[in-house]
């Protein structure tokens, strides 16, 4: 039963990081945009090309990735 129990703590802690992941990338989401980078692609390039990491830790942001921070940032 304990491995059931560290099952249900899981996905809420990845949510909570994730949430506070994204919270971190507002300001650094709204200078890239305010340089003309808007599109989801443009801005994936832009978090690659500046070093910053993922919410799991990749070097390489996609667009898919950029469209949930900007979910989460809107929530």
């Amino acid at each position: 039963m304990k491995g059931v129990a560290n099952l249900a703590k899981g996905p809420s802690a990845r949510a909570t990081k994730a949430a506070a992941h994204a919270a971190s990338l507002g300001p650094i989401l709204t200078q890239i945009e305010t340089k003309g980078r808007r599109s989801l692609n443009a801005i994936a390039r832009a978090l690659t090309a500046e070093g910053i990491p993922t919410a799991a830790g990749a070097a390489n942001w996609t667009p898919a990735g950029v469209a949930r921070v900007k979910a989460k940032l809107a929530t």
